[in-house]
């Protein structure tokens, strides 16, 4: 869940035969992720952990086993052109990060009239 959200842009791109993107940017005051175990939140204009509550009455099911993506990072020791990788890692994650945006946060007068 987003607080207090602006979208800041949105922008469709594509070339003739292929299918349109579309990139859409927010910027957001306060966030609450929640899955069916946990939740967390963090407002940046405080900042602290708080942030909008989850819904009364949502119930969430719990998440699924992540899915095999096939994508390795291999690790090498050599830089022969057929050495061996001394590890090789599967990566089933992501992480998401945020950056502060110039001009952030702009005044509550903005955000809450």
């Amino acid at each position: 869940m987003l607080g207090a959200s602006l979208i800041t842009d949105d922008i469709i791109t594509g070339s003739a035969g292929a299918l349109p993107t579309q990139e859409v940017k927010f910027a957001f005051g306060a966030v609450t992720e929640a899955t069916s175990n946990d939740s967390a939140s963090w407002t940046r204009s405080i900042p602290s952990a708080t942030g909008p509550a989850v819904p009364a009455g949502v119930t969430l099911d719990a998440l699924p086993s992540p899915a095999a993506t096939g994508l390795t990072l291999n690790l090498y020791t050599s830089t022969a052109a057929n050495a061996t990788p001394a590890a090789t890692l599967n990566l089933n994650t992501f992480q998401f990060g945020f950056h502060k945006a110039v001009g952030w946060p702009p005044s509550p007068s903005t955000l809450w009239t």
